[in-house]
Protein backbone atom coordinates (compact mmCIF):
# COMPACT_ATOMS: atom_id res chain seq x y z
CA UNK A 1 0.00 0.00 0.00
CA UNK A 2 1.52 3.48 -1.09
CA UNK A 3 0.27 6.18 1.50
CA UNK A 4 -0.53 9.70 0.43
CA UNK A 5 -0.90 13.23 1.88
CA UNK A 6 -3.63 15.75 0.07
CA UNK A 7 -2.34 18.63 -0.82
CA UNK A 8 -5.71 20.20 0.36
CA UNK A 9 -6.49 19.24 4.08
CA UNK A 10 -4.08 18.34 6.43
CA UNK A 11 -6.30 15.95 8.21
CA UNK A 12 -6.73 13.58 5.25
CA UNK A 13 -4.83 10.73 3.67
CA UNK A 14 -5.65 7.88 1.21
CA UNK A 15 -3.80 4.24 0.61
CA UNK A 16 -3.50 3.06 -3.15
CA UNK A 17 -3.39 -0.62 -3.77
CA UNK A 18 -0.65 0.24 -6.28
CA UNK A 19 -0.23 2.01 -9.81
CA UNK A 20 -4.04 1.78 -11.79
CA UNK A 21 -5.16 0.52 -7.86
CA UNK A 22 -8.05 1.65 -5.69
CA UNK A 23 -7.54 4.55 -3.75
CA UNK A 24 -8.74 4.00 0.43
CA UNK A 25 -9.62 7.41 1.80
CA UNK A 26 -8.69 7.50 5.80
CA UNK A 27 -7.95 9.92 8.17
CA UNK A 28 -4.77 11.46 9.19
CA UNK A 29 -5.52 9.75 12.95
CA UNK A 30 -5.89 6.51 11.08
CA UNK A 31 -2.94 6.15 9.03
CA UNK A 32 -0.55 3.21 9.44
CA UNK A 33 2.98 4.83 10.36
CA UNK A 34 4.67 4.27 7.24
CA UNK A 35 6.71 6.18 4.93
CA UNK A 36 4.81 9.40 2.68
CA UNK A 37 5.15 8.25 -1.01
CA UNK A 38 2.80 10.74 -2.20
CA UNK A 39 0.24 13.18 -3.04
CA UNK A 40 -3.12 14.16 -3.76
CA UNK A 41 -5.60 16.79 -4.92
CA UNK A 42 -9.40 17.35 -5.51
CA UNK A 43 -9.73 19.60 -8.83
CA UNK A 44 -13.22 19.76 -10.04
CA UNK A 45 -14.52 16.71 -10.34
CA UNK A 46 -11.10 14.57 -10.72
CA UNK A 47 -8.52 13.15 -8.22
CA UNK A 48 -4.86 13.65 -9.14
CA UNK A 49 -2.28 11.73 -7.52
CA UNK A 50 0.86 12.17 -8.09
CA UNK A 51 3.70 9.42 -5.82
CA UNK A 52 6.53 7.13 -5.67
CA UNK A 53 5.41 3.62 -6.74
CA UNK A 54 7.48 0.51 -4.60
CA UNK A 55 9.38 -0.08 -7.21
CA UNK A 56 11.16 3.46 -7.20
CA UNK A 57 8.94 4.62 -10.21
CA UNK A 58 7.24 8.01 -10.42
CA UNK A 59 3.96 7.77 -11.50
CA UNK A 60 1.21 10.71 -12.18
CA UNK A 61 -2.13 9.70 -12.06
CA UNK A 62 -5.55 11.48 -12.73
CA UNK A 63 -8.75 9.63 -12.17
CA UNK A 64 -8.39 5.87 -13.52
CA UNK A 65 -5.41 7.10 -15.89
CA UNK A 66 -2.05 6.22 -14.02
CA UNK A 67 0.94 7.19 -15.94
CA UNK A 68 4.44 5.65 -15.26
CA UNK A 69 6.51 9.12 -15.57
CA UNK A 70 9.76 7.90 -17.14
CA UNK A 71 12.56 10.20 -17.82
CA UNK A 72 11.05 11.31 -21.02
CA UNK A 73 7.81 12.09 -19.39
CA UNK A 74 7.17 15.51 -18.36
CA UNK A 75 4.08 17.68 -16.97
CA UNK A 76 3.50 21.16 -18.24
CA UNK A 77 1.96 23.63 -16.72
CA UNK A 78 -0.40 26.21 -18.99
CA UNK A 79 -1.92 28.75 -16.77
CA UNK A 80 -4.84 31.18 -18.31
CA UNK A 81 -8.42 31.44 -17.19
CA UNK A 82 -8.46 27.58 -17.89
CA UNK A 83 -5.15 25.91 -16.40
CA UNK A 84 -4.47 23.23 -18.54
CA UNK A 85 -2.09 20.21 -17.20
CA UNK A 86 -0.24 18.55 -20.41
CA UNK A 87 1.44 15.41 -20.30
CA UNK A 88 4.07 15.32 -23.08
CA UNK A 89 6.39 12.24 -24.24
CA UNK A 90 8.87 13.01 -26.30
CA UNK A 91 7.55 16.60 -27.21
CA UNK A 92 4.26 14.75 -28.16
CA UNK A 93 1.18 15.18 -25.73
CA UNK A 94 -0.33 12.11 -24.31
CA UNK A 95 -3.02 13.84 -22.10
CA UNK A 96 -4.10 17.05 -21.33
CA UNK A 97 -6.68 18.06 -17.96
CA UNK A 98 -7.95 21.42 -17.39
CA UNK A 99 -9.05 22.89 -14.43
CA UNK A 100 -10.22 26.07 -12.95
CA UNK A 101 -6.90 28.09 -12.00
CA UNK A 102 -6.29 29.35 -8.60
CA UNK A 103 -7.57 32.39 -7.23
CA UNK A 104 -5.55 33.41 -4.17
CA UNK A 105 -7.36 35.91 -1.39
CA UNK A 106 -5.30 38.25 -0.66
CA UNK A 107 -2.84 37.43 -3.23
CA UNK A 108 0.44 35.94 -3.07
CA UNK A 109 2.32 39.25 -3.14
CA UNK A 110 0.70 39.88 0.23
CA UNK A 111 0.66 36.56 2.00
CA UNK A 112 2.78 36.92 5.35
CA UNK A 113 3.98 33.40 5.28
CA UNK A 114 7.80 32.93 4.28
CA UNK A 115 9.06 31.02 1.22
CA UNK A 116 5.63 30.44 -0.09
CA UNK A 117 4.79 29.82 -3.13
CA UNK A 118 2.39 29.24 -5.97
CA UNK A 119 3.03 25.62 -6.22
CA UNK A 120 2.06 25.48 -2.09
CA UNK A 121 -1.59 26.65 -3.59
CA UNK A 122 -1.70 24.91 -7.35
CA UNK A 123 -1.30 20.61 -7.88
CA UNK A 124 -0.81 21.19 -11.48
CA UNK A 125 2.00 23.72 -11.01
CA UNK A 126 4.36 21.76 -8.06
CA UNK A 127 3.46 18.54 -10.36
CA UNK A 128 4.80 20.22 -13.27
CA UNK A 129 7.68 21.73 -11.64
CA UNK A 130 9.50 18.39 -10.22
CA UNK A 131 9.02 16.66 -13.09
CA UNK A 132 10.63 19.47 -15.34
CA UNK A 133 13.36 19.48 -12.70
CA UNK A 134 15.79 16.33 -12.73
CA UNK A 135 17.33 16.95 -8.90
CA UNK A 136 13.65 17.49 -7.57
CA UNK A 137 12.25 14.40 -9.59
CA UNK A 138 15.17 12.34 -8.49
CA UNK A 139 14.26 13.14 -4.50
CA UNK A 140 10.83 13.45 -4.11
CA UNK A 141 9.36 10.57 -1.86
CA UNK A 142 12.45 8.44 -1.41
CA UNK A 143 11.67 4.94 -0.51
CA UNK A 144 14.55 4.78 1.98
CA UNK A 145 16.19 7.14 4.33
CA UNK A 146 19.29 9.07 3.54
Amino acid sequence: MILLQSQDSFDKMALLDGPGGNLHWIEKQNAPRQRLQGHFSQLGNSTLLFYRNNDGSLHFRIDERDIDLSNDIVVIWSPGLATNLSVVESGKPVLTFQYRSIQLEPPLELDPTPMVEMEDYDFGLFVANVTQDPERRARIYPLTEE
